[in-house]
C-alpha cells in the first residue's frame, strides 16, 4: 500500500529485506519488537498487524505456515486436511495409549 520494497520495510522494521521475505511467504512471523516498530512507524495498533492470531497466543511457525497456506486451499481441501489431521491425531493417541 505504501509502495515499499522488502528492504525499506525491513529498515523500518528493523530487519533484514530476507526476514520480510520469510514473512510474506508465511515461513515465519514477525517478532514482537519489529511488530512494535512497524505500530509505531505507520501510526496503526498492533492488533492489525497481528489480526490473525488470537489476543494473547502466539502461534508457532508450524501453524502460522500452516494457516497461511490453509487461506489458498479449496473448502473441500481444508475438509481433507482437517480429517486426515485427526486421523494421524487419533492414531498417536492408540499409539500412546498402547505405550503406557
Amino acid at each position: 500500500a505504501h509502495g515499499l520494497n522488502q528492504a525499506e520495510f525491513g529498515a523500518i522494521a528493523g530487519v533484514s529485506d530476507k526476514a520480510v521475505s520469510t514473512w510474506e511467504k508465511g515461513l515465519k512471523a514477525p517478532r514482537m519488537g519489529a511488530i512494535q516498530k512497524i505500530s509505531d512507524y505507520f501510526g496503526i495498533p498492533k492488533s492489525d498487524i497481528v489480526d490473525d492470531e488470537p489476543t494473547g497466543i502466539k502461534m508457532d511457525d508450524f501453524t502460522y505456515a500452516l494457516q497461511n497456506e490453509a487461506k489458498t486451499l479449496t473448502d473441500m481441501d481444508k475438509q481433507i486436511l482437517l480429517s486426515m489431521a485427526k486421523q494421524l491425531n487419533d492414531a498417536r493417541k492408540m499409539k500412546d495409549e498402547g505405550t503406557n
